[in-house]
């Protein structure tokens, strides 16, 4: 064999062994580009794996790095990981907050979450911990119309906050890198609706993720 011709073979075995990725870009909801690294030649959306993907991917940057990860995923670098969301959370939805799939009974078919009624819903007693957590199951079925919507829910657990205590917190603005993506990042707070690693230069920096959950009991000011 000459040197040419090794050259030649290596090129095709280097080709062969290239993984191959069945998936198809324009199934895929790539979101936008409100990531923090967004458009710095790699793919921080941690729905993503391979060669081309940041070192560090974080949670808060699910579907924010659009361009990167389209450029990459097309090149054949990266591909989606088995399981991963391909929905993004809705912030509202016909002025309801779906929030996520964290419960243990997201997507099985039935609605989990209290705030709901009707038909396609779990066999009661609903837990108050499925509350915002059974996106998928919840958003399809309130779309359908087997679903509806109980203003009112909390009060049923517990007092919602007054208009007075909601007036007496100075939210500030939505100057955030994070603001209006579904979760209070002002670390004055603590809850459910908390994003999982508040930093202090998001003091008064989220106001309104911030002030709705405020307002639906799923965060409370931290009590020093």
């Amino acid at each position: 064999m000459t040197l040419k011709t090794a050259a030649i073979a290596a090129i095709l075995f280097a080709g062969a062994i290239q993984p191959t990725f069945a998936q198809d870009a324009s199934a895929i909801n790539f979101g936008n580009d409100s990531g923090a690294w967004a458009k710095d030649g790699e793919c921080d959306d941690p729905r993503f794996v391979g060669q081309g993907v940041a070192s560090v991917t974080e949670e808060s940057d699910r579907f924010r790095d659009a361009t990167d990860c389209r450029a990459l995923f097309e090149k054949g670098v990266i591909q989606l990981d088995e399981g991963a969301d391909l929905q993004p959370p809705p912030l509202r939805v016909d002025g309801i907050q779906f929030g996520s799939d964290v419960s243990n009974w997201a997507r099985d078919g039935e609605c989990d979450d209290p705030r709901f009624a009707g038909n396609g819903m779990a066999s009661p007693p609903l837990q108050l911990d499925d509350a915002y957590a059974d996106r998928s199951d919840c958003l399809s079925l309130w779309q359908s119309g087997s679903l509806t919507y109980n203003a009112d829910w909390r009060a049923e657990v517990s007092p919602p906050p007054t208009a007075r205590e909601i007036d007496a917190i100075d939210f500030g603005a939505d100057t955030s890198d994070w603001a209006m993506d579904g979760e209070c990042d002002d670390p004055r707070f603590e809850g459910r609706g908390m994003a999982a690693e508040p930093i202090a230069d998001d003091l008064e920096a989220d106001a309104s993720d911030c002030r709705y959950m405020f307002m639906t009991g799923l965060i409370s000011l931290i009590q020093k």
